[in-house]
């Protein structure tokens, strides 16, 4: 099994950045008008991606 999740993972990855959303900057923004509107000292990200949303955050 563990060789099945590697494999996966590995071919996945190459991919992953060119989705769709992740160029989709309404997209991100229409997903960070969610949060509340204030300032945050401190946020903690679960790198489960590209960092796209990330990068909007800091902005």
């Amino acid at each position: 099994m563990k060789q099945y999740e590697e494999k996966y993972w590995a071919e996945r990855v190459g991919h992953y950045n060119k989705t769709d959303w992740v160029k989709n900057e309404t997209f991100i923004d229409s997903f960070l008008e969610m949060l509340p509107n204030k300032i945050f000292s401190s946020i903690l990200e679960v790198g489960i991606g590209t960092g796209a949303v990330a990068e909007k955050m800091v902005e």
